[in-house]
């Protein structure tokens, strides 16, 4: 799984963090998790349904990663990605790398987003464990 040369130091580097998956697709969420789990030790994987539970979820948690579906019932991914930002803004806080994970071609407003902070990320779905785990390790500087 990944390229797994620093595999101790990934283990290290990434155990107590927390991430924060947010997919309305069950089996999305099922393998999201698993991957993530297999590939850091000591990690804590949080699961939100929709964009709303996404921004209480963090509310509560304050994970380190989110990684974001786009088109979700009750509040979309660029709605929860807005509302986390302002929460930050306004409780002077850092803002967590968010990987984007969408079927859909990136848009201009996405482009937006990626521009204003490169530790973001986009990943175009289907999406292999690999393409997964160098996106977080990117985004987390492992």
């Amino acid at each position: 799984m990944g390229n797994n040369n620093n595999f101790l130091d990934n283990q290290a580097s990434f155990a107590g963090k927390k991430i924060l998956i947010v997919d309305d697709e069950e089996c999305i969420v099922f393998l999201f998790r698993a991957i993530l789990e297999l590939e850091f030790n000591d990690i804590e994987v949080d699961i939100a349904r929709n964009g709303l539970q996404a921004v209480e979820s963090f509310r509560s948690n304050h994970q380190e990663l989110v990684l974001m579906d786009l088109h979700m019932p009750i509040m979309d991914g660029f709605s929860a990605y807005n509302k986390i930002s302002e929460m930050c803004d306004s409780e002077s806080r850092n803002m967590p790398p968010v990987i984007f994970c969408t079927g859909f071609a990136p848009s201009s407003r996405m482009k937006s987003v990626l521009e204003k902070n490169p530790d973001n990320g986009y990943l175009p779905k289907p999406i292999s464990a690999d393409e997964l785990i160098d996106a977080i390790k990117l985004s987390m500087k492992l």
